[in-house]
């Protein structure tokens, strides 16, 4: 089911409007009617491709922003009516900038910023709340005639998500200057195949209609790189305000927190290569019980986000969290089935569609071989040993597998499952003692270019049992590695990509909290730490001072059915 307003806000009617306007985001608000605007732009409503899919530098990405400078122009017109000033700007790497200009245009400015992209297959809120958010500010300022002290600059930044790059936060870095040119050329975008370096070149180059080459075009982006330095001294200081992800607020019964510690990432991935494979030849299973079947079995538990989401067992109040975790559901039920041999079944194909290193795997596919007589004990034995919260389709793809094909040795993929699995409960032992201060998801795993490649991103909020974590998880991975090179496999640890833990100003929480006293509210839960990432960190680390405001949401994140309450909304309003 589409995460359309009718999800997002619960107070909404069905949607059937010709508009472009529901009537329910009227009720939550001037911000949730920029939210349906703007995220409406990367929406997919088909099958399993359900959700919005703004990646990086894709057409959907781009259509976005398109949108978000759209209503720019808007508020640019609006604030001219009223003799104000908007200006609207993109720098070269995409991001947007709206300013309405204060009653002292050289004091510095204050910048309340989010990302406008997505995850694939993800909500109508993460990201875009925080810039539908500064939109709504500007827009009031406009409506009352009424220009602020501080210049208001509302920030959309590109790429936040690393789903394929495995680099996050790419637009809030370039626009720091937090990235070195080295960094982007080793960085692939998996949505194109390039760099990230060579895609800035061929936007910059379509844009301003030149043809440069490597050479030059890395002059041009030293320029801009250098420059950011003065872009970040007009800044006086940095708002972000985030859909919460974790549920931690729903749970509590609180619709809204300040943040104290943004957490970081560290990710690496595990790559199964040599004698992984080998031909399974079906006409040495054929018997009078019939032949041999091509399977396609669909595991699907909940997408998450893989800061956010909180592992099993880890206490949020007097609730136990389960985490829904299809890859390792997937992973459980099949070490255990094929703990010891069972002839005729061949495991040849798996995957995690959507599958990105910051989500947990909402939906894993396994391909597998089977004779017909064996099918229905398979498929009941992985129904029996199936946790509740998931769900298992089966599909019969080719009733009668002739010739030979290539699978997964057994003894390899046992391997591969075992170690999914005990990964798992090491991260989730970690996640539980520490409450939650570390934690492991395995975002995607791929069979490519005759390798089976396992992605792992491990968040931090507290450095000593992070290394504590990698020190264990290393050397669970060692000794798989040793065991696997007895059978002709080599297992490949890639050098982790880290990234550093931020802290937002303390001076301003304190300010915030005497304000929202000031209107009778309390400002809850101050001590809330991050566990994903945000482009504020960027500005954190850049010594800026910075506040990341959460608001309450439901049904976890990086998934269709993330929400929003409208009454909450009207409150940020």
């Amino acid at each position: 089911m589409a995460a359309t307003c009718e999800q997002l806000f619960p107070e909404s009617v069905p949607r059937n409007f010709s508009d472009g306007v529901h009537p329910a985001v009227e009720r939550g608000g001037d911000t949730a009617a920029f939210i349906d605007r703007i995220s409406g732009q990367a929406w997919v409503d088909e099958g399993d491709n359900l959700g919005r899919h703004a990646l990086l530098y894709t057409e959907l990405e781009d259509r976005t922003f398109e949108e978000i400078m759209a209503i720019g122009e808007k508020l640019e017109k609006d604030a001219r009516a009223k003799g104000m000033e908007v200006t609207v700007e993109e720098d070269f790497a995409g991001n947007v900038y709206i300013t309405l200009i204060g009653n002292d245009p050289r004091a510095k400015k204050i910048l309340i910023e989010s990302h406008g992209d997505s995850v694939p297959r993800g909500g109508r809120v993460d990201g875009v709340y925080g810039i539908a958010s500064g939109f709504t500010l500007v827009r009031k300022f406009i409506e009352e005639g009424r220009r602020p002290a501080k210049s208001l600059m509302v920030g959309a930044f590109r790429g936040e998500e690393s789903s394929k790059t495995k680099f996050g936060c790419l637009g809030s870095a370039l626009a720091t200057g937090s990235v070195t040119i080295e960094k982007l050329k080793a960085v692939k975008n998996e949505s194109s195949g390039k760099s990230i370096f060579h895609e800035l070149k061929e936007r910059f180059c379509q844009k301003n209609a030149q043809i440069l080459s490597d050479d030059q075009f890395e002059a041009v982006l030293q320029k801009e790189l250098r420059v950011r330095s003065d872009f970040l001294k007009k800044i006086a200081y940095v708002v972000e305000v985030h859909p919460e992800q974790a549920d931690i607020l729903q749970t509590l019964d609180k619709s809204m927190a300040a943040v104290t510690t943004i957490g970081a990432a560290e990710r690496y991935d595990l790559i199964f290569d040599g004698n992984v494979f080998e031909q399974f030849y079906p006409q040495m299973f054929v018997s009078a019980e019939g032949p041999v079947e091509r399977i396609k079995l669909k595991i699907t538990g909940q997408a998450d986000h893989s800061g956010a989401a909180p592992m099993n067992g880890e206490k949020i109040g007097d609730k136990t969290y389960f985490r829904r975790d299809a890859l390792v559901e997937t992973a459980r039920i099949f070490a255990e089935i094929m703990a010891r041999p069972v002839e005729g079944l061949a495991v040849v194909g798996i995957s995690v569609p959507g599958g990105g290193v910051n989500t947990v795997p909402g939906i894993c596919e396994l391909e597998i071989l089977v004779l017909r007589s064996l099918r229905g004990n398979v498929l009941q034995n992985i129904e029996n040993k199936m946790n509740g919260g998931f769900e298992l389709n089966a599909e019969i793809t080719n009733e009668n597998v002739l010739e030979s094909v290539q699978s997964i040795r057994d003894e390899v993929v046992k391997k591969i499952f075992d170690l999914i699995v005990t990964i798992d409960h090491h991260a989730t032992d970690f996640a539980v003692r520490t409450g939650g201060k570390v934690r492991v998801t395995m975002g995607n795993i791929q069979i490519k270019e005759g390798k089976i490649i396992v992605n792992i991103d491990q968040r931090k909020a507290n450095e000593e049992w992070h290394g504590q974590l990698r020190s264990s998880l290393f050397g669970v991975v060692d000794e798989v590695a040793g065991e696997l090179r007895s059978l002709g496999v080599n297992l490949e640890r890639t050098s982790p990509n880290n990234a550093d833990i931020a802290n937002c100003s303390e001076t301003l929480i304190d300010i915030a909290d005497r304000v929202f006293k000031v209107l009778n509210r309390d400002l809850e839960m101050k001590k809330l730490v991050s566990m994903p990432g945000h482009d504020l960190a960027k500005f954190i680390l850049k010594d800026v001072p910075s506040i990341l405001f959460f608001v309450r949401s439901f049904n976890g994140s990086h998934n269709p059915n993330e929400a929003v309450k409208a009454d909450d909304i009207l409150e940020m309003d």
